[in-house]
């Protein structure tokens, strides 16, 4: 399951990427295989909630990170 298939106010775990730039990408906004992360909002972009945080991923790459329930 994909973060793109969460519903707002999911929360899940990161288990893996579709592939390397997507992690690359995911890493240096602080993502991290294994965090916990909650669906904030999903206007456009895919706001999610992650260790006090608050990140914007467009929706490409939230098809690319891979979750875990």
């Amino acid at each position: 399951m994909s973060v793109l298939e969460l519903s707002v106010g999911e929360s899940a775990q990161i288990s893996g990427f579709a592939n390397q730039k997507a992690a690359c990408a995911s890493q240096s906004m602080g993502l991290w295989e294994g965090q916990r992360i909650q669906i904030a909002h999903k206007f456009g972009a895919v706001v999610i909630n992650v260790n006090f945080r608050t990140v914007a991923i467009s929706k490409i790459l939230a098809k690319e990170i891979y979750v875990s329930l």
